[in-house]
């Protein structure tokens, strides 16, 4: 008999580009690969996956070089999509063509697809991290071993206007999927990538990495703050430069 084995040493990781534009450096994680940070969402831009609610309040989570890596930089107003490689040891023997979904590991969830459910033409509706986290047995996650695809079979109740407001969560090489990232936030986004098409390997291929999303704006309502607090130290200057003035000037009329 023979039977099908994943080679020990095969995985997935996320390919490293460049930054079109130059962006801050959160962590170094070359320099310390055992660095931390603490990442706060606030609340209504977070998911609980056990629920798939909202969470209340805000949460805070903990960002780990050892697990992440050094965080992938994305610009605000650029869309962005994930490269994935396979490795085998050291050695990159291909990328991932087949379907693959992203999870937000903390359920941070102030970014959105490009596409629907109705631009890639679904017959039914599709999963997402929602659907599927929420109600996978003892988190099991979304992998290929839950996978559906959504051509697969004719869902009458599926009607166009759902699918057109039904974001599609998946990506390969040749759909054009990406993200869209919030544009008034700079955030830290931790996430989980798994190859969900059984037919592309016999292994179970997931990798983890994080990435920066930089250059957004500050809010309108902080500008102001700034702007006003500027102009309130520059006029509690001039008061107290004024009065000094006045003071040395009777000063030397009494003397």
């Amino acid at each position: 008999m023979v039977r099908a084995t994943c080679p020990p040493d095969r995985r997935i990781a996320l390919r490293a580009v460049p930054a079109s534009v130059a962006a801050p450096v959160l962590v170094n994680c070359t320099a310390n690969p055992s660095a931390t940070l603490s990442v706060t969402a606030a609340e209504g831009t977070w998911r609980d996956w056990d629920s798939g609610k909202l969470g209340s309040g805000s949460k805070t989570s903990q960002f780990s070089c050892a697990r992440y890596g050094q965080p992938q930089a994305a610009y605000y107003s650029y869309q962005w999509a994930p490269v994935l490689d396979v490795y085998e040891g050291n050695k990159v023997v291909g990328n991932v063509t087949a379907d693959f979904a992203l999870v937000e590991v903390t359920g941070r969830n102030t970014f959105a697809y490009v596409l629907t459910a109705d631009a890639v033409g679904c017959r039914r509706m599709p999963q997402g991290a929602v659907s599927v986290l929420s109600s996978s047995s003892g988190g099991a996650g979304w992998t290929r071993n839950n996978f559906r695809s959504c051509f697969s079979s004719v869902d009458s109740a599926f009607t166009s206007s759902i699918a057109a407001s039904t974001p599609y969560e998946i990506f390969n090489r040749t759909n054009g999927n990406k993200l869209t990232w919030g544009n008034s936030e700079n955030a830290l986004y931790m996430f989980r990538a798994t190859v969900l098409d059984p037919q592309f390997s016999y292994c179970t291929l997931s990798t983890e990495f994080a990435v920066q999303v930089y250059g957004a704006p500050l809010p309108a309502g902080t500008q102001v703050g700034i702007v006003v607090g500027f102009i309130v130290a520059v006029l509690a200057a001039l008061a107290a430069s004024y009065w000094v003035y006045r003071r040395n000037k009777t000063k030397e009329k009494t003397d």
